[in-house]
């Protein structure tokens, strides 16, 4: 592994970039004024601080690795481009949100760019914003609270890790690490906050900072100035430390021995003769995990020590193997059980090392490639950059060529589809897996056996004698027997077992009458016996078919039974007797069948619960809903007689005239909506719909629409010119109709539901954009009665409301033993 890293990028950094991120954060701050809210900063969405964060989230999925997304609203498959453009845009959100006035809101801000930037690999992104971003970071770094500079600091060695060992990276690490300093040292500050810090100084620097020596000791002093305060005192003690200090030491310790990986030669030595002694003093410590860095931090220094001089040895080695010996065993009860097996784990690796100079090498996958960690130096490197990119590690290992680079994998694979379409997904992998279980486990069931032996010595032959017999006859023998599956010819095995059956011992008794040598040469008589217990496992019929209660129940019955066959022949005097004996029964009959009812209640409540929460429509569909089947056999004419009497009124032109019942309404306040349908009206629209909706007579489907953006624009246009006409095309007025049936065997017209297939143009025009304006209308002058119309209303479930009252109202009425009258009306064709 070498000390000093390649492939660090550059980029052209000058005055015009510069002024363009300048002026651009200058706008920012215009459009942040002029927009409505408390805050001021918030988008014009007008979407909340975890709306918005788990919009990012969303997009940036460490899971998602196809080349498009799904989109929010519907679930459909939206263009790559076009999410790339919301994404960038959501981004932009939360860079302009970290300059915003609410701790809460940049909190937020911080902790959605954390999650994008540590699951996708942003470089083009960045680099023009890598000013704003790190003046964010610094305002925020100087001040906000305890939990603001935590994140922070995180999301700083984020940053510097999508920059790579660049220019630019530079730039940042210089411009944030006296204030990273000056935290870190503060012993007035917020024990997390230091502890980010310290992590993310050790972070940039490694991977900023590795060719200039000077901040490199300068950080190292920083951090040394830290967990020097864990080491012992003058007469040996360990110091007293208050809770959360050791967690502080643990993290500057780790972060101080990545970058003791960077140190030239010439140091090493000096550090290991100095730091050694005390870190051996330090495995006394209460805390497991510093305990644990400590461990790994004396591994890692033996490895430096070991590239220089490979016959080093450390002078009080005895008692480090002894002290590391008593960790790797330690088995003392007052400590919890998960922080002794980890702690007993990696100290054995440690004292293996350090006693035999041998490493358990490790192997990390990620998609198609392995990652070897064979050293304790590449270990904490891998583990540096888990600790900070967290469950994006994976990803960052397949694309960031930083962390190419540094383990050394070269450029970044691109996989035909081909390839990744081999790979099976977990779930898959995990049904396959279950399936193989249930076929094992009845597959022993099955087939038991069981061999034993009357003789004191049984050879080995003589058992694959046996097997292959077995093996003859279709059956498989199940021994712990050493070279069992070796099998002989079926002649031989033939010729040397007998069969006798013997019932009393429910099976097969077997005698062998050879014994074969091991060299196969000579045959001689054995006296063997070998006992075989069935082809199946016998089972018991009652025990599979009736549980506890229901045997109990049986045996009741039987016992009622008989004593009422004994009372027809008793004299008058056991008559009394029988008759007492058979009403108690018969009240123990009735409990235990009461008792036995509900559990089979509360059975079929539980599978029923199970089914509705795994498909609640499919589960509801099948309570409420018959089984539909059948095709129309119905003649042309009796179609169009059925459909002109369904569809046609004689008294259309006819007026109704006015309706006394229904009251005038007010003026509105708010008039309708009358101006040509927008852009986003009908991108919203088509990105709401259903790909699968059947597309109507023009056979033109949404998912055209979805996939062609220039042609949804000029659909637009075309629908603006129709608005400003006011002229419907005639292809709009047409509808194709399909038939449905309505039950099972379905033939006859009569039987079967007519739907009508509008053009989505249609559609698109009159149902969503026209017909939602026309509801926000009636809504915001209260036309509409929302506690009584349900249907076709936005944020209203009408069918869950309405089916709570009708169930409510159901309940009180049992409960009040009162009657209930419930009418349910059904429009016929409506």
């Amino acid at each position: 592994m070498p000390r000093s890293k390649k492939g660090k990028r550059g980029g052209n950094s000058g005055k015009g970039s510069l002024r363009q991120e300048v002026l651009q954060l200058q706008l920012s701050a215009k459009t942040a004024l002029s927009r409505p809210g408390k805050n001021g900063g918030r988008g014009e969405s007008g979407a909340s601080d975890d709306d918005l964060a788990s919009d990012v989230l969303s997009h940036y999925s460490s899971a998602s690795e196809s080349a498009s997304v799904l989109d929010e609203g519907t679930g459909e498959v939206v263009d790559e481009q076009t999410a790339q453009e919301e994404t960038e845009d959501k981004l932009k959100q939360c860079i302009d949100n970290l300059m915003d006035k609410s701790a809460k809101v940049r909190l937020a801000a911080l902790e959605s760019l954390r999650s994008a930037f540590s699951s996708r690999v942003l470089y083009d992104f960045l680099l023009e914003r890598r000013l704003t971003i790190s003046d964010c970071l610094e305002r925020s770094l100087k001040k906000g609270g305890g939990e603001e500079q935590a994140a922070a600091a995180t999301l700083f060695a984020l940053l510097c890790v999508q920059l790579g060992g660049g220019v630019e990276g530079e730039e940042g690490f210089k411009m944030l690490r006296p204030i990273l300093s000056s935290i870190l040292i503060d012993s007035c500050a917020s024990l997390s906050a230091r502890q980010h810090c310290a992590r993310a100084l050790g972070m940039c620097c490694y991977v900023s900072a590795s060719d200039d020596i000077e901040d490199l000791l300068k950080c190292m002093g920083h951090l040394e100035s830290l967990f020097v305060g864990a080491y012992p005192l003058g007469d040996g003690s360990l110091p007293s430390v208050k809770a959360g200090t050791p967690a502080l030491h643990s993290a500057a310790l780790q972060s101080w021995a990545l970058l003791c990986s960077l140190c030239p030669a010439s140091r090493i030595n000096s550090m290991v003769n100095y730091h050694l002694p005390q870190l051996q003093a330090c495995l006394d410590s209460s805390e497991v995990n510093f305990r644990i860095a400590v461990g790994e931090t004396i591994a890692l220094l033996y490895e430096l020590r070991r590239d220089i001089d490979q016959e080093f040895e450390y002078e009080d080695c005895d008692a480090l193997c002894e002290s590391l010996k008593g960790l790797a065993t330690d088995g003392n009860k007052y400590r919890a059980k998960n922080d002794r097996r980890k702690q007993r784990s990696i100290f054995r690796e440690v004292l293996h090392y350090i006693e035999n100079d041998e490493f358990s090498e490790e192997k990390i996958r990620f998609g198609v490639e392995v990652v070897y960690i064979d050293g304790w130096m590449r270990r904490r490197i891998y583990d540096a950059f888990k600790e900070v990119l967290e469950s994006g590690v994976s990803h960052h290992l397949q694309f960031n060529p930083l962390l190419r680079d540094i383990f050394g994998l070269g450029a970044p694979l691109i996989l035909d589809s081909s390839v990744k379409a081999i790979k099976i997904s977990r779930t898959e992998r995990h049904l396959f897996n279950s399936a193989a279980f249930k076929a094992r486990t009845k597959l022993r069931n099955k087939l038991h056996y069981i061999v034993s032996t009357t003789s004191q010595h049984v050879t080995r032959l003589q058992l694959q004698t046996l097997y292959a017999y077995t093996e003859k006859v279709g059956h498989h023998l199940m021994t712990s027997a050493p070279g069992l599956r070796l099998q002989l010819p079926a002649k031989v095995a033939e010729e040397g077992t007998s069969c006798v059956s013997n019932k009393s011992t429910l099976g097969y008794q077997w005698h062998l009458g050879i014994r074969l040598d091991d060299n196969r040469e000579s045959v001689q008589p054995c006296q063997g016996t070998f006992w075989h217990y069935g082809a199946e496992r016998p089972t018991s019929t009652t025990a599979a078919a009736y549980n506890r209660r229901e045997r109990e129940i049986r045996r009741l019955r039987s016992e009622i039974k008989a004593l009422n066959k004994r009372f027809k022949t008793s004299s008058p005097t056991e008559k009394e007797g029988i008759k007492d004996l058979t009403s108690k029964l018969r009240e123990q009959l009735c409990r235990v069948r009461r008792a036995e009812h509900i559990r089979k209640q509360r059975r079929k409540k539980e599978r029923r619960r199970v089914q509705f929460v795994k498909d609640p429509y499919s589960f509801a569909k099948s309570l409420l809903c018959q089984q539909k089947s059948g095709s129309l056999s119905s003649s042309k004419m009796e179609v169009e007689e059925v459909l002109a009497e369904a569809h046609s009124d004689p008294n259309r032109s006819q007026g109704l005239g006015a309706n006394c019942n229904i009251s005038r309404p007010e003026k509105p306040t708010t008039e309708l909506n009358a101006k040509e349908p927008t852009w986003q009206e009908v991108l919203d629209v088509v990105r709401k719909a259903k790909s699968s909706a059947a597309p109507g007579p023009s056979g033109i489907p949404y998912k055209v629409y979805k996939k062609c953006p220039k042609l949804l624009k000029r659909l637009w246009k075309i629908l603006r010119k129709i608005w400003a006409k006011g002229t419907i095309p005639s292809s709009w007025k047409l509808a194709e109709g399909c038939f449905v049936p309505k039950e099972e065997r379905s033939s006859a017209i009569s039987q079967l539901r007519t739907i009508s297939l509008l053009s989505v143009e249609c559609k698109i025009f009159f149902f969503f954009v026209l017909a939602r304006r026309i509801t926000s209308y009636m809504m915001q002058n209260h036309y509409i009665n929302p506690s009584t119309q349900k249907g076709g209303i936005p944020g209203f479930s009408g069918c869950l409301e309405h089916t709570s009252m009708i169930t409510q109202l159901i309940q009180e009425a049992k409960w009040k033993k009162s009657d209930l009258t419930v009418v349910w009306l059904d429009l016929a064709n409506a």
